[in-house]
């Protein structure tokens, strides 16, 4: 559950140009949380000396890693304006197509920000 979770919650950095925010935070959950936990676990006396209990540590600490991801994503995008974000990622899958086409799409995009906005 906290894979898909995680997986479903970082995949939308990229499309909305913050690729390199979705990698901090898997860096930062794995590495600087996950890895020290598992560590410590497995590699000292300090909690347990039976091996099993280490094993589960080992295993375990993924979906801790994935957890602390999945909360610091879905913290980012609670707080994300989603009729700009929804703009950003129009933007950005129409950029190939010619400029008439993208102008009128970017336009429309506009219009229906600045609709959602006067109702909000």
């Amino acid at each position: 559950l906290t894979r898909i979770a995680f997986i479903n919650s970082n995949m939308l950095f990229v499309p909305m140009g913050r690729g390199m925010l979705g990698t901090f935070i898997t860096f930062v959950s794995f590495y600087c949380i996950a890895a020290p936990l598992a560590c410590t676990v497995a590699l000292t006396d300090v909690w347990t000396s039976a091996v099993q209990p280490k094993m589960v540590a080992c295993v375990g600490a993924t979906s801790v890693a994935q957890f602390v991801g999945l909360c610091a994503s879905f913290l980012w995008l609670s707080r994300l304006d989603w009729i700009e974000a929804g703009a950003i990622i129009n933007r950005r899958a129409n950029m190939d197509r010619p400029g008439d086409i993208a102008l009128e799409q970017l336009n429309a995009a506009e219009e229906v920000r600045e609709n959602a906005c006067s109702i909000c």
